[in-house]
């Protein structure tokens, strides 16, 4: 069969669709919806951290429960911090989950310890970012 033959045959079947989808007279329309769940997925609790009232170069702990409700084991947990206001001028966070593993519908207790060197006094707030380092 040669090109021409099969372009006109795949022409002809288009045709015949088009015709066949049009020609219905569609009357009824649903709706539909749904979440895929992400392969990595994260929730904590509590969902934010309350410092408090901070006294500068004092180590401040909080503990936070991170449960692993995707669908991938998390294999080394790792953890970064940025967007900080503008009042932090020099401030460490550390924890105690660096490279530790969490299977799917499992949880760790991360103690985030946060130190403060030098800021103005006010309200001060910075993100958590947790993640897999794989």
């Amino acid at each position: 069969m040669n090109i021409k033959a099969i372009a006109s045959i795949l022409i002809i079947a288009l045709l015949t669709f088009t015709t066949l989808v049009y020609a219905v007279p569609w009357i009824l329309s649903i709706f539909t919806h749904g979440t895929i769940k992400s392969a990595y997925e994260l929730t904590a609790t509590p969902s934010s951290i309350d410092w408090g009232n901070v006294t500068l170069n004092t180590p401040f702990s909080r503990l936070v429960d991170i449960t692993n409700v995707g669908t991938i084991n998390i294999t080394k947990l790792t953890m970064t911090y940025n967007n900080s206001s503008p009042n932090l001028m020099a401030y460490t966070l550390t924890w105690n989950c660096t490279d530790i593993a969490l299977p799917v519908d499992d949880y760790v207790t991360a103690n985030f310890t946060l130190t403060i060197i030098t800021a103005e006094a006010g309200p001060f707030s910075f993100d958590i970012w947790i993640g897999d380092n794989v």
